[in-house]
């Protein structure tokens, strides 16, 4: 059993983990993704909304993470966690722009 994690304790560094919830010790670390929010698909691939509008597809794996794509989806800051639902990808950012995107 495994948590991601967006580690804040140093402000302006990316630093996204993979914490395995049984040793509390870090699986994986990666600075490729910006810090954001995130929603686990059925399928097994993580959705993150960075908090510059940043969407990222990927795959979580044991030992990294996996980016199958990713695009610019809003401007400005988005600290809105990001909805999955019947194939619709609904997200918003801090301006109140709203976006939905059929998957």
């Amino acid at each position: 059993q495994y948590l991601m994690v967006f580690n804040d304790q140093v402000r302006g560094v990316n630093d996204l983990r993979l914490i395995d919830l049984k040793t509390g010790k870090t699986q994986w670390q990666t600075k490729e993704v910006a810090k954001g929010s995130a929603v686990l698909s059925d399928d097994g691939h993580v959705i993150i909304l960075t908090n510059l509008g940043e969407v990222v597809l990927a795959t979580l794996k044991k030992d990294g993470l996996d980016i199958q794509s990713r695009f610019q989806a809003l401007p400005a800051k988005s600290w809105v966690q990001p909805v999955l639902s019947h194939r619709h990808l609904l997200l918003k950012n801090n301006a109140g722009e709203v976006v939905c995107h059929r998957l």
